[in-house]
């Protein structure tokens, strides 16, 4: 029976998550946000839990977004690259008559 979920700790929480990509992937991915939350904690004068956690949330998101900009941006320069590639195939196949 495959798991859909693991146990992990995050910031001294030990919490169930749905596995993403495979185990050692997802403990991977919750030492990560474990790692954010302390770095968030070590540079707050108070405790707020919640608030570093949102802070945590806030910073990944923020992330992801800048990530999937670069991903839409180099797929439109890999489909200019590629027509341009068509283009000279075609160029190509015309010029030695094999079009």
């Amino acid at each position: 029976m495959s798991k859909d979920s693991v146990e992990v700790t995050i910031a001294g929480s030990r919490i169930r998550v749905p596995i993403f990509g495979d185990e050692a992937a997802t403990k991977a991915l919750a030492e990560r946000v474990s790692q954010e939350v302390t770095a968030i904690e070590a540079s707050s004068e108070r405790i707020d839990t919640q608030a570093f956690a949102l802070q945590a949330a806030m910073a990944f998101a923020a992330e992801s977004r800048g990530l999937e900009a670069d991903h839409t941006q180099e797929v439109a320069q890999l489909q200019v690259a590629l027509d341009q590639l068509s283009a000279k195939l075609a160029e190509l196949l015309e010029r030695h008559s094999l079009g």
